[in-house]
């Protein structure tokens, strides 16, 4: 009985122990956080490996020796540039108005002042997009739509009522 017990104890560090390193193995890139965080926290990352997730945007920029892109999340934005120029393959759609861009995970090494760019920057190391953009549509609802009608035929009346008396009527 005391043997089963020994063995149940040394399956259970195992486990324990084979969980930890892979929880370690995930995470063994860089620190996943927020681009809000490392905007208002640049000292707490710079030269660092991070992990973020956001929308593409704008437009692929040519530069020099590579490329930029720009990624958004909750209302902050930030440049990322690529040595590698077959890495925006992926990208399907970049935001831009009535149109929502690819969402991906970038990782990179930030910079608070890049040494070749000489801006707050991130350079890519991996892109993986996480769901593909899309084309916003844009209705007006119906209710808006007839208002507008009703509007109109009042203006027009009103117009044709003040000609009419503009030409036909007493002046004094």
């Amino acid at each position: 009985m005391h043997i089963k017990n020994k063995i149940k104890k040394k399956a259970g560090f195992n486990v324990g122990l084979l969980l930890l390193l892979f929880l370690n193995q995930a995470s063994a890139y860089g620190q996943v956080a927020s681009l809000a965080d490392i905007l208002n926290h640049p000292d707490r990352f710079n030269e660092r490996r991070i992990e973020i997730e956001g929308e593409i945007i704008g437009e692929l920029l040519k530069a020099d020796k590579g490329l930029w892109i720009n990624i958004s999340s909750a209302d902050q934005s930030m440049g990322v540039f690529l040595f590698d120029k077959e890495a925006v393959g992926a990208i399907s759609h970049w935001g831009r108005y009535k149109v929502r861009g690819d969402r991906v995970k970038i990782e990179g090494v930030f910079y608070k002042d890049c040494p070749l760019h000489h801006v707050m920057d991130i350079h890519l190391d991996r892109l993986e997009v996480l769901e593909q953009g899309r084309v916003l549509e844009d209705s007006v609802p119906l209710f808006k739509v007839d208002l507008s009608i009703v509007f109109f035929v009042i203006c027009l009346t009103m117009a044709i009522i003040y000609f009419i008396k503009l030409k036909h009527g007493t002046r004094t």
